[in-house]
């Protein structure tokens, strides 16, 4: 932007937008070339799917230039926490069902693992297979009624389910506890705007922030309402 107005702002944003869909990889006279412009074409269904792909195009690639082609590295089974690590990274990145396929595989090996648990009602949880999800929150409950995340988890698939005032007794319970976590307050947030508390709602999303200022999903939520306040101004600038 050339200034901090707001037009300035837009217009920066509308320019980066239209440069991002339009760019086109420009051939270099290398042999990498095909390669690169998979991986960097603008439309993500042209470029390789996964690793394996673009591991035997570079292969093929490597054989045509009269290169040897390197073994692949030996793979090693993973353990409970590897298993549930893979799922984290997949859950980060929208990739739900193999998310949920390596928090089975850390279950498989420890079926009483939490963080395989907790992963596994959260990819339910991003489903929208709530009814599914709750029972595995209920259950870490049981074991430990002072877990933040799950009661977090389980106050979302309420709200999921339509039942908000359930889902803030819910939450009202951690806060009673003492919880204090960015994700509560957000969750808190989501379910008092449901009940039209905006105020309230606004101020649950202002704790979140002080807790950790950089969540993206609370300044996304304190910015919708500021839209809807028609302060749009104030919502750009969060």
């Amino acid at each position: 932007p050339s200034d901090t107005s707001l037009e300035s702002r837009l217009r920066y944003w509308r320019d980066m937008q239209e440069a991002h869909l339009n760019f086109e990889y420009e051939p270099k006279g290398h042999f990498l070339d095909t390669i690169l412009s998979t991986c960097l074409a603008s439309d993500p269904a042209q470029r390789y799917q996964d690793f394996s792909v673009l591991r035997r195009a570079l292969e093929k690639l490597r054989q045509s230039q009269g290169l040897h082609v390197i073994d692949p590295p030996l793979t090693k089974t993973l353990s409970v926490k590897g298993w549930v690590a893979r799922g984290r990274n997949l859950l980060r990145i929208g990739r739900y069902g193999q998310a949920l396929h390596a928090f089975g595989q850390s279950l498989l090996e420890d079926p009483e693992s939490a963080l395989g648990l907790q992963g596994k009602a959260e990819t339910l949880l991003a489903l929208n297979r709530s009814h599914l999800a709750q029972p595995i929150f209920d259950s870490l409950l049981k074991i430990d009624p002072g877990d933040t995340h799950a009661r977090t988890g389980k106050a979302e698939c309420l709200l999921a389910r339509g039942y908000p005032r359930e889902a803030l007794d819910c939450l009202n319970d951690a806060f009673d506890l003492g919880a204090e976590d960015a994700g509560l307050y957000l969750t808190h947030g989501n379910i008092l705007r449901e009940l039209n508390h905006i105020t309230a709602a606004q101020e649950s999303y202002d704790r979140a922030l002080s807790l950790s200022p950089n969540h993206v999903e609370a300044l996304a939520a304190k910015a919708d309402i500021l839209i809807h306040q028609n302060a749009p101004k104030k919502a750009l600038f969060l």
